[in-house]
């Protein structure tokens, strides 16, 4: 399992990178899952509108799905899956306790968990953050924070 970070400033921002990190996943490769306190469904569609990128149309990008009751297809091993999660700190960190406890994927080695922060909530705690991940995701991609 690797965890990851992205900080945004605000709501577009965030579908910026995520539409970039995504546009060349695809579904038969790959699995997304999203819990988002707050959804980006609208921003979403207007980057979808303008770079035609049809796997965001196989994503959840509205509020409030629980992480307790989630489904995982694992019948495909070599199936990447990718959570994102985004909220304030609490919601991540409890969403991400919950995710790992599940256990539903403890023999899975593809499995990318995103945590998405607010730059501008979580600026005293970034340097803890980061140091709680692999790598950070920006517009041009994922970078080693080590």
């Amino acid at each position: 399992m690797e965890n990851l970070v992205i900080y945004y400033a605000n709501d577009n921002h965030l579908s910026i990178i995520l539409s970039e990190y995504l546009k060349n996943k695809n579904k038969e490769r790959c699995q997304i899952i999203t819990f988002f306190q707050e959804g980006i469904e609208k921003e979403i569609r207007t980057i979808k509108e303008k770079t035609k990128n049809n796997m965001l149309d196989e994503i959840n990008f509205r509020a409030n799905i629980d992480p307790q009751n989630f489904n995982i297809n694992l019948e495909n091993k070599e199936k990447e899956i990718i959570i994102i999660i985004r909220g304030n700190k609490e919601y991540i960190n409890e969403s991400y306790n919950q995710i790992i406890e599940n256990n539903k994927f403890k023999e899975y080695n593809k499995i990318k968990i995103i945590k998405c922060f607010n730059i501008q909530k979580q600026e005293n705690e970034i340097k803890e953050n980061i140091k709680e991940n692999k790598k950070i995701i920006t517009t041009s991609g994922e970078r080693s924070v080590f």
